[in-house]
Protein backbone atom coordinates (compact mmCIF):
# COMPACT_ATOMS: atom_id res chain seq x y z
CA UNK A 1 0.00 0.00 0.00
CA UNK A 2 0.97 3.63 -0.54
CA UNK A 3 0.98 6.23 2.21
CA UNK A 4 -0.93 9.47 1.53
CA UNK A 5 -1.41 12.16 4.24
CA UNK A 6 -0.82 9.63 6.99
CA UNK A 7 -3.30 7.15 5.57
CA UNK A 8 -2.60 3.94 3.70
CA UNK A 9 -3.83 3.79 0.11
CA UNK A 10 -5.01 0.32 -0.86
CA UNK A 11 -6.82 -1.16 -3.78
CA UNK A 12 -8.48 -4.45 -4.62
CA UNK A 13 -10.04 -6.01 -7.68
CA UNK A 14 -13.61 -7.27 -7.53
CA UNK A 15 -13.71 -11.06 -8.02
CA UNK A 16 -16.55 -12.99 -9.60
CA UNK A 17 -19.20 -13.67 -6.97
CA UNK A 18 -17.69 -11.02 -4.67
CA UNK A 19 -19.82 -9.61 -1.85
CA UNK A 20 -19.51 -6.20 -0.28
CA UNK A 21 -18.26 -7.73 2.96
CA UNK A 22 -15.55 -9.82 1.31
CA UNK A 23 -14.39 -6.84 -0.74
CA UNK A 24 -14.07 -4.65 2.35
CA UNK A 25 -12.06 -7.35 4.08
CA UNK A 26 -9.52 -7.11 1.25
CA UNK A 27 -9.15 -3.40 1.89
CA UNK A 28 -9.22 -3.19 5.68
CA UNK A 29 -11.58 -3.61 8.61
CA UNK A 30 -15.09 -4.51 7.30
CA UNK A 31 -16.83 -1.59 9.01
CA UNK A 32 -20.44 -2.55 9.84
CA UNK A 33 -21.52 1.10 9.67
CA UNK A 34 -20.18 1.30 6.10
CA UNK A 35 -22.00 -1.86 5.04
CA UNK A 36 -25.29 -0.60 6.51
CA UNK A 37 -24.77 2.79 4.84
CA UNK A 38 -24.20 1.27 1.41
CA UNK A 39 -27.34 -0.85 1.74
CA UNK A 40 -29.54 2.05 2.86
CA UNK A 41 -28.27 5.16 1.07
CA UNK A 42 -29.85 5.63 -2.42
CA UNK A 43 -26.56 6.89 -3.91
CA UNK A 44 -24.24 4.42 -2.19
CA UNK A 45 -26.48 1.47 -3.15
CA UNK A 46 -24.96 1.56 -6.65
CA UNK A 47 -21.95 -0.18 -5.14
CA UNK A 48 -24.01 -3.28 -4.40
CA UNK A 49 -23.82 -4.21 -8.09
CA UNK A 50 -20.17 -5.20 -7.96
CA UNK A 51 -18.72 -5.67 -11.45
CA UNK A 52 -15.97 -8.34 -11.65
CA UNK A 53 -12.61 -6.87 -12.56
CA UNK A 54 -13.36 -3.40 -11.20
CA UNK A 55 -10.49 -1.89 -9.19
CA UNK A 56 -11.67 -0.30 -5.91
CA UNK A 57 -9.49 2.21 -4.05
CA UNK A 58 -9.62 2.90 -0.31
CA UNK A 59 -7.79 4.97 2.29
CA UNK A 60 -7.36 3.27 5.67
CA UNK A 61 -5.88 4.55 8.93
CA UNK A 62 -3.32 2.91 11.22
CA UNK A 63 -6.13 0.91 12.87
CA UNK A 64 -7.18 -0.58 9.52
CA UNK A 65 -10.41 1.43 9.51
CA UNK A 66 -11.54 2.53 6.08
CA UNK A 67 -11.72 6.35 5.88
CA UNK A 68 -12.77 6.70 2.24
CA UNK A 69 -13.54 4.52 -0.71
CA UNK A 70 -13.73 5.14 -4.46
CA UNK A 71 -15.63 2.79 -6.79
CA UNK A 72 -15.55 3.31 -10.61
CA UNK A 73 -18.98 3.27 -12.22
CA UNK A 74 -17.78 2.83 -15.77
CA UNK A 75 -17.84 4.98 -18.87
CA UNK A 76 -16.42 5.09 -22.37
CA UNK A 77 -13.41 7.39 -22.76
CA UNK A 78 -13.17 6.53 -26.46
CA UNK A 79 -16.68 7.93 -26.94
CA UNK A 80 -15.83 11.21 -25.25
CA UNK A 81 -17.55 10.26 -22.01
CA UNK A 82 -15.67 10.91 -18.78
CA UNK A 83 -16.14 7.85 -16.54
CA UNK A 84 -17.99 8.31 -13.27
CA UNK A 85 -16.99 7.12 -9.81
CA UNK A 86 -18.77 6.66 -6.51
CA UNK A 87 -16.93 8.31 -3.63
CA UNK A 88 -17.71 7.24 -0.05
CA UNK A 89 -16.15 9.22 2.78
CA UNK A 90 -16.39 9.28 6.56
CA UNK A 91 -16.95 12.86 7.81
CA UNK A 92 -17.24 13.49 11.57
CA UNK A 93 -18.07 9.84 12.10
CA UNK A 94 -20.80 9.78 9.44
CA UNK A 95 -20.57 8.30 5.97
CA UNK A 96 -21.41 10.39 2.91
CA UNK A 97 -21.77 9.39 -0.73
CA UNK A 98 -21.51 11.32 -3.98
CA UNK A 99 -20.98 10.60 -7.67
CA UNK A 100 -18.16 12.50 -9.35
CA UNK A 101 -16.15 12.53 -12.55
CA UNK A 102 -12.89 10.61 -12.70
CA UNK A 103 -9.77 12.63 -13.49
CA UNK A 104 -7.83 10.50 -15.94
CA UNK A 105 -4.50 10.85 -17.69
CA UNK A 106 -4.31 9.86 -21.36
CA UNK A 107 -1.30 7.96 -22.66
CA UNK A 108 -0.59 6.18 -25.94
CA UNK A 109 0.41 2.52 -25.89
CA UNK A 110 2.06 0.54 -28.69
CA UNK A 111 1.97 -3.25 -28.73
CA UNK A 112 3.11 -5.92 -31.19
CA UNK A 113 2.03 -9.56 -31.36
CA UNK A 114 2.79 -12.62 -33.47
CA UNK A 115 0.05 -15.17 -34.12
CA UNK A 116 0.88 -18.67 -32.90
CA UNK A 117 -2.63 -20.11 -32.51
CA UNK A 118 -5.32 -17.40 -32.50
CA UNK A 119 -5.70 -13.64 -32.52
CA UNK A 120 -6.95 -13.55 -28.93
CA UNK A 121 -4.14 -15.74 -27.62
CA UNK A 122 -1.47 -13.62 -29.30
CA UNK A 123 -3.03 -10.34 -28.16
CA UNK A 124 -3.38 -11.60 -24.60
CA UNK A 125 0.28 -12.62 -24.51
CA UNK A 126 1.25 -9.14 -25.77
CA UNK A 127 -0.82 -7.43 -23.06
CA UNK A 128 -3.48 -6.04 -25.38
CA UNK A 129 -6.86 -5.66 -23.59
CA UNK A 130 -9.57 -8.08 -24.73
CA UNK A 131 -11.96 -5.19 -25.39
CA UNK A 132 -9.58 -3.82 -28.02
CA UNK A 133 -8.81 -7.22 -29.53
CA UNK A 134 -12.52 -7.68 -30.18
CA UNK A 135 -12.59 -4.42 -32.17
CA UNK A 136 -9.90 -5.46 -34.64
CA UNK A 137 -12.15 -7.88 -36.61
CA UNK A 138 -14.78 -5.12 -36.70
CA UNK A 139 -12.32 -2.60 -38.16
CA UNK A 140 -11.19 -5.00 -40.91
CA UNK A 141 -14.57 -6.70 -41.33
CA UNK A 142 -14.74 -5.84 -45.05
CA UNK A 143 -11.25 -7.13 -45.84
CA UNK A 144 -10.63 -10.19 -43.70
CA UNK A 145 -12.53 -13.00 -42.06
CA UNK A 146 -10.76 -13.47 -38.73
CA UNK A 147 -12.25 -16.90 -38.04
CA UNK A 148 -10.87 -18.37 -41.29
CA UNK A 149 -7.97 -16.24 -42.56
CA UNK A 150 -5.73 -15.97 -39.47
CA UNK A 151 -2.50 -17.92 -39.93
CA UNK A 152 0.43 -18.82 -37.72
CA UNK A 153 3.19 -16.24 -38.17
CA UNK A 154 0.87 -13.30 -38.93
CA UNK A 155 1.93 -10.12 -37.12
CA UNK A 156 -0.11 -7.44 -35.42
CA UNK A 157 0.89 -3.90 -34.45
CA UNK A 158 -1.48 -1.60 -32.60
CA UNK A 159 -1.49 1.90 -31.08
CA UNK A 160 -4.27 2.71 -28.63
CA UNK A 161 -5.27 5.12 -25.87
CA UNK A 162 -5.02 4.19 -22.20
CA UNK A 163 -6.71 6.30 -19.52
CA UNK A 164 -5.32 5.93 -16.00
CA UNK A 165 -6.18 7.39 -12.63
CA UNK A 166 -2.87 8.76 -11.25
CA UNK A 167 -4.10 8.23 -7.68
CA UNK A 168 -4.32 4.47 -8.04
CA UNK A 169 -2.20 1.56 -9.19
CA UNK A 170 -4.92 0.32 -11.54
CA UNK A 171 -3.93 -0.80 -15.03
CA UNK A 172 -6.16 1.79 -16.67
CA UNK A 173 -9.15 1.94 -19.00
CA UNK A 174 -8.46 1.22 -22.68
CA UNK A 175 -9.75 3.88 -25.04
CA UNK A 176 -9.86 4.01 -28.81
CA UNK A 177 -7.63 2.16 -31.26
CA UNK A 178 -5.74 4.90 -33.12
CA UNK A 179 -3.79 2.75 -35.56
CA UNK A 180 -3.58 -0.96 -36.30
CA UNK A 181 -1.64 -3.00 -38.82
CA UNK A 182 -2.14 -6.67 -39.59
CA UNK A 183 0.62 -8.29 -41.63
CA UNK A 184 -0.26 -11.63 -43.25
CA UNK A 185 1.91 -13.68 -45.55
CA UNK A 186 0.74 -12.09 -48.78
CA UNK A 187 -1.03 -8.90 -47.72
CA UNK A 188 -1.03 -6.11 -45.20
CA UNK A 189 -4.07 -4.45 -43.65
CA UNK A 190 -3.80 -1.04 -42.02
CA UNK A 191 -6.23 1.34 -40.36
CA UNK A 192 -5.84 4.87 -39.03
CA UNK A 193 -8.46 6.65 -36.95
CA UNK A 194 -9.49 10.08 -38.29
CA UNK A 195 -11.61 12.28 -36.05
CA UNK A 196 -13.70 15.07 -37.52
CA UNK A 197 -14.30 18.46 -35.95
CA UNK A 198 -17.68 17.34 -34.55
CA UNK A 199 -16.06 14.43 -32.67
CA UNK A 200 -17.25 11.70 -35.04
CA UNK A 201 -14.78 9.69 -37.07
CA UNK A 202 -13.93 6.58 -39.04
CA UNK A 203 -11.02 4.32 -39.90
CA UNK A 204 -9.12 4.89 -43.14
CA UNK A 205 -6.16 3.23 -44.83
CA UNK A 206 -2.93 5.06 -45.72
CA UNK A 207 -4.40 6.04 -49.10
CA UNK A 208 -7.25 7.90 -47.42
CA UNK A 209 -9.96 5.40 -48.31
CA UNK A 210 -12.55 4.49 -45.72
CA UNK A 211 -12.66 0.96 -44.33
CA UNK A 212 -16.43 1.23 -44.05
CA UNK A 213 -17.10 -0.58 -47.31
CA UNK A 214 -20.11 -2.12 -48.94
CA UNK A 215 -19.85 -5.70 -47.69
CA UNK A 216 -18.47 -7.45 -44.63
CA UNK A 217 -16.57 -10.69 -45.14
CA UNK A 218 -18.62 -12.50 -42.52
CA UNK A 219 -21.92 -11.94 -40.69
CA UNK A 220 -20.45 -13.31 -37.44
CA UNK A 221 -17.24 -13.04 -35.44
CA UNK A 222 -14.97 -15.90 -34.42
CA UNK A 223 -17.21 -18.74 -35.53
CA UNK A 224 -16.65 -21.70 -37.82
CA UNK A 225 -18.32 -22.71 -41.07
CA UNK A 226 -20.02 -26.05 -40.52
CA UNK A 227 -21.21 -26.40 -44.11
CA UNK A 228 -20.34 -24.31 -47.17
CA UNK A 229 -22.18 -23.45 -50.38
CA UNK A 230 -22.05 -26.41 -52.79
CA UNK A 231 -24.07 -28.09 -55.53
CA UNK A 232 -23.31 -31.52 -54.12
CA UNK A 233 -23.40 -32.35 -50.40
CA UNK A 234 -24.47 -35.51 -48.58
CA UNK A 235 -27.57 -34.56 -46.61
CA UNK A 236 -26.92 -35.01 -42.84
CA UNK A 237 -30.36 -36.61 -42.29
CA UNK A 238 -31.48 -38.31 -45.54
CA UNK A 239 -27.89 -39.25 -46.56
CA UNK A 240 -28.47 -38.54 -50.28
CA UNK A 241 -26.64 -35.96 -52.40
CA UNK A 242 -28.29 -32.54 -52.64
CA UNK A 243 -27.31 -28.96 -53.35
CA UNK A 244 -26.63 -26.77 -50.29
CA UNK A 245 -27.52 -23.24 -51.36
CA UNK A 246 -26.10 -21.38 -48.40
CA UNK A 247 -23.32 -21.17 -45.81
CA UNK A 248 -23.91 -22.56 -42.30
CA UNK A 249 -22.09 -20.90 -39.39
CA UNK A 250 -21.70 -22.75 -36.09
CA UNK A 251 -21.53 -20.48 -33.04
CA UNK A 252 -22.58 -20.46 -29.36
CA UNK A 253 -26.14 -19.44 -28.56
CA UNK A 254 -26.38 -15.68 -28.18
CA UNK A 255 -23.57 -14.84 -30.63
CA UNK A 256 -24.24 -11.47 -32.25
CA UNK A 257 -25.23 -11.49 -35.93
CA UNK A 258 -24.40 -8.41 -37.99
CA UNK A 259 -25.62 -7.17 -41.38
CA UNK A 260 -22.94 -7.57 -44.06
CA UNK A 261 -23.96 -4.31 -45.72
CA UNK A 262 -26.20 -1.26 -45.56
CA UNK A 263 -29.61 -1.67 -47.12
CA UNK A 264 -33.36 -2.08 -46.71
CA UNK A 265 -34.98 -5.25 -45.32
CA UNK A 266 -37.50 -6.53 -47.86
CA UNK A 267 -38.64 -9.67 -46.04
CA UNK A 268 -38.31 -11.06 -42.51
CA UNK A 269 -40.08 -14.16 -41.35
CA UNK A 270 -40.20 -17.96 -41.44
CA UNK A 271 -39.58 -19.72 -44.73
CA UNK A 272 -40.05 -23.44 -45.33
CA UNK A 273 -36.76 -25.29 -45.28
CA UNK A 274 -34.73 -22.31 -44.12
CA UNK A 275 -36.32 -21.37 -40.81
CA UNK A 276 -36.23 -17.71 -39.75
CA UNK A 277 -34.79 -15.65 -42.61
CA UNK A 278 -34.60 -12.08 -43.91
CA UNK A 279 -33.86 -10.63 -47.34
CA UNK A 280 -32.12 -7.28 -47.67
CA UNK A 281 -31.62 -5.03 -50.70
CA UNK A 282 -28.07 -3.69 -50.27
CA UNK A 283 -26.86 -0.22 -51.23
CA UNK A 284 -23.27 0.32 -52.40
CA UNK A 285 -21.28 3.37 -51.29
CA UNK A 286 -17.70 4.40 -50.67
CA UNK A 287 -16.24 7.42 -48.92
CA UNK A 288 -12.82 8.89 -49.73
CA UNK A 289 -11.07 11.13 -47.18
Amino acid sequence: PLVVDGHFLRQASVSRGETLGSLLRKLGDPDRDLIDFVRSDPVARRMLKLAPGTTVRAEVDADERIRSLSYPLGGAPDAGETPLKLDLQRVDGQWTARIDRMILERTLVTRTATITSSLYAAADQAGIPDALTARIPEIFASDMDFHRDVRKGDRLRIVYELFTDPRTLAEGIPGRILAVEYQAEQRRLEALWFERADGSGDYYNADGRTLRKTFLRSPMEFTRISSGFTLGRRHPVFRDWRAHKGVDYAAPSGTRIRAIGEGVVEFAGVQRGYGTVSYTHLRAHETVL
